[in-house]
């Protein structure tokens, strides 16, 4: 690891040191069966998302998204199929608008270890309250 990292750090990318693992039939048989177990998990939670009447479209959740879940669609927020449930859009929506279900209305949003966390402020947006 020290010597990874030595390399990291004087630039030689990360890739160089990737090690393939090959591929067996109890590997592959096993991320199967632990993909379908995943699928199988999540896929009530991903139909859930939506963003409530506090959404005032800041569209930063649109921007944040790794996997491109969200989107506006006739002035609204819309949620695809493609999400990881990284809960990234609903940790960092300002006015704490996006929802699964009526599980999330009202509980806790993580703002960092002091509290002031500002995702506006980070991805170099102004909140003006006002609905566009």
């Amino acid at each position: 690891m020290e010597e990874v990292l030595r390399g990291i750090l004087a630039g030689q990318p990360a890739r160089d040191y990737q090690v393939r693992v090959p591929p067996n039939a109890g590997t592959a048989l096993t991320n199967r069966l632990w993909r379908a177990a995943y699928e199988r998990f999540t896929a009530p939670f991903k139909r859930r998302f939506y963003a409530d009447g506090r959404c005032n479209r800041c569209l930063l959740c649109v921007q944040i998204c790794p996997a491109h879940n969200i989107r506006l669609e006739d002035g609204q927020i819309c949620f695809a199929d493609r999400c990881y449930l990284c809960m990234r859009c609903i940790h960092q929506c300002p006015q704490e608008a996006i929802q699964i279900g009526r599980s999330t209305v009202g509980k806790f949003r993580w703002r960092g270890p002091e509290g002031d966390f500002d995702p506006l402020r980070l991805y170099g947006l102004q909140q003006t309250g006002e609905d566009d």
